[in-house]
Parts: structure tokens; sequence; C-alpha cells
């Protein structure tokens, strides 16, 4: 599988403009693993996984969808090796938590490019 098309979760989020004049916001996605690092890993405090420039006019709203892919769950080792851990991973779009999502199972190891689940793993 490729990291970057397989779709763990899709994220929507209503952005409202409740001033008096039309404007612009920019809505940011992170993602935040609040897993435990292993062999020397070192995890950022958070990442960013999407973006959005909105132009509203005074009380208009607009709809605003945000892809979490695997790749944006990966934990690059020392080596260069991507790994998918189990675990706790928040969600945050603006400045709001939005949701915690958890990954059951086992480390493994993301080959480059492609993976194939074995029938014990849960994801």
């Amino acid at each position: 599988y490729d990291e970057h098309r397989v779709l763990v979760r899709l994220f929507r989020v209503n952005v409202n403009n409740t001033g008096e004049i039309s404007g612009d916001d920019v809505v940011l996605a992170f993602v935040r693993s609040r897993n435990a690092t292993m062999n020397g890993e070192i995890s950022p405090i958070k990442q960013l996984f999407g973006f959005e420039r909105v132009s509203l006019a005074v009380n208009q709203s607009k709809d605003v969808f945000f892809p979490l892919t695997v790749q944006h769950l990966l934990t690059i080792a020392r080596d260069g090796t991507k790994w998918l851990r189990p675990g706790s991973y928040d969600i945050l779009i603006g400045e709001q938590h939005m949701h915690t999502l958890k990954l059951y199972g086992q480390s493994i190891q993301w080959a480059s490019k492609r993976h194939v689940f074995s029938s014990n793993e849960n994801i």
C-alpha cells in the first residue's frame, strides 16, 4: 500500500464568520502522538497534516475537509525505517482537540510503497 493513499479517517470542520466584516482564515490540522518512543526515536510535538485558506463573507460558513492517511501516523526510526505504532493519536484542528484515534495491535515496519497486513494485525 502507498502510505499517502491509505485513508484512516476524513475529518470535516465547519468554519463560520461571526464577525462584522468579510475575512480569510487559515485552518490548520495537526496530529499528535501520545505514545512512548522506542529505540531512541524522537517524535514531533505535533505534525501538520493539512491546511486550508478559507474566505468568508459576514455570516457565511463553509465545510473544510482534512484526510488523515497512514503517512501522518508513521514514526521514522534513526535508521530511516518507517513504523506504524499502536497507541493514541490526538487530532487538533484549529485550536481545538477534536478527536483521539486509537490504533491496536503490534508495531509494524512499513515497507516503502507497499505493506501487506497479516490476518492478526489491527489498524
